[in-house]
């Protein structure tokens, strides 16, 4: 019984001359990132900058006034700067693969000497997206972002490991947000795609992506704003000989040469295999109901007399894509002939 009682008062005196050591003592403390025992944080800003972007390394603290301490930075063992009160500064982004090993050492009114340490690496992830939209073929611009279409967004990562080894993007972590709300069921281990469909409120499309390697050392994160659009209609003319001519728009008037002239709707941005889609045609305002599912008009021609015609084509979506919906028109002008009239070919 007595070797215990002096054991544990052993136990207790040593604690007490150590917790009165460590009170009386200056302070030596040195943290990774943000981690804090001694009152003093240590951040940056963006936490996931890219490569060559401004970082902004700052000090924080409730407790002790770093706006009297003497404070000096070195970046990489090479001091950058110091004096009464920087608690910040301002560096760039190293290449993937790097590191900039950053130092604040805080001298205190106190007399206390606290060392502080963060890592900034940097990293960098393209988002690339496509649409279900239509558009005619060899068409060489982007696919509009339609309302209500779907959208394919894929991370392309540059990020490297400690040794400066691209890392595969198949072994990467991915996190993906639709305006703010995080879509954990096509987040996680490999999952470098994303498909989403617009919503039918017309509004924005926020898109982010956050890519954390296997073991957490690596990341880097970007964003994406989609603002949807209305689709819209243009007309080309099929020639018999060189076929539909994709490189010349009709926009105004068409000429009509031909005593039969084939003219194509092309439905940019709508997504054709959607059920619902219709077509209503009319020529000088008469509905041709006969084309009510033709994407091509037959303008037909006799001899006689000289005049023009009206061309509508308005297309909407009657099902689920009720936002899909655009109207276009164009003049059938023709010399020596009457009033064109349509034939559906198919």
């Amino acid at each position: 019984m007595k070797k215990a009682i002096f054991a544990s008062t052993f136990v207790l005196f040593f604690s007490f001359i150590a917790v009165f050591f460590l009170v009386h003592s200056p302070v030596h403390a040195q943290t990774i990132g943000t981690v804090s025992l001694d009152g003093i944080d240590i951040g940056s800003s963006p936490a996931n900058p890219a490569p060559g972007s401004s970082v902004t390394v700052s000090l924080n603290s409730y407790s002790i006034d770093l706006s009297g301490a003497n404070i000096s930075w070195t970046v990489n063992g090479k001091i950058m700067t110091k004096g009464t009160g920087i608690e910040s500064i301002v560096v760039t982004a190293p290449p993937t693969g790097q590191t900039l090993q950053i130092m604040a050492s805080i001298n205190t009114l106190q007399g206390a000497t606290i060392q502080k340490l963060i890592s900034v690496t940097s990293g960098s992830v393209d988002i690339v997206w496509e649409t279900s939209g239509y558009v005619p073929p060899l068409y060489q611009g982007k696919t509009p972002f339609v309302y209500q279409n779907s959208v394919t967004f894929i991370a392309m990562p540059q990020l490297t490991d400690s040794k400066g080894n691209p890392i595969n993007p198949k072994n990467l972590i991915y996190q993906w947000k639709e305006n703010t709300f995080v879509l954990g069921s096509q987040s996680g281990y490999g999952k470098q795609s994303l498909t989403v469909t617009g919503s039918v409120i017309a509004e924005p499309l926020n898109i982010d992506v956050t890519v954390t390697s296997a073991d957490g050392s690596e990341h880097a994160e970007s964003q994406i704003k989609l603002q949807p659009q209305s689709p819209s209609i243009l007309f080309y003319e099929d020639d018999p000989l060189y076929g539909v001519l994709y490189n010349n728009a009709i926009v105004g008037t068409l000429n009509l040469i031909h005593n039969q002239t084939k003219i194509i709707a092309a439905p940019f941005g709508f997504d054709i295999s959607a059920p619902g889609l219709g077509y209503n045609w009319s020529i000088n305002g008469v509905s041709q109901t006969n084309l009510s599912s033709s994407q091509s008009v037959v303008l037909g021609v006799n001899q006689g007399q000289q005049g023009s015609s009206n061309i509508d084509l308005t297309m909407q979506n009657s099902g689920q894509n009720i936002l899909q919906g655009s109207e276009s028109s164009f003049t059938a002008a023709f010399t020596n002939q009457t009033t064109a009239t349509s034939t559906n070919i198919f």
